[in-house]
């Protein structure tokens, strides 16, 4: 016959044991979920930005060329 002390230990970890591997098994899928969420939120962002630098550069692209046309600006006259 087991000891009382034997009973209770193998009670509370049957009671416990459950709900700590449930406790880090939904830490681990939630810290899995917010890492997949931060990346793909740093993607979109990189895309706006990458968007955004290639509007910029051929604001600028069209502005030098549009200078670049300038009669007064090929005969220094400015």
């Amino acid at each position: 016959m087991r000891s009382l002390k034997t009973f209770l230990v193998v009670l509370v970890l049957g009671a416990v044991l459950p709900g700590l591997v449930f406790g880090i098994a939904t830490s681990w899928w939630l810290a899995r979920q917010m890492q997949r969420t931060a990346e793909q939120e740093g993607q979109a962002i990189a895309a706006q930005l990458g968007d955004s630098v290639g509007e910029h550069v051929h604001l600028v692209s069209s502005a030098m060329k549009t200078l670049a046309r300038s009669p007064s600006l090929g005969e220094d006259d400015l």
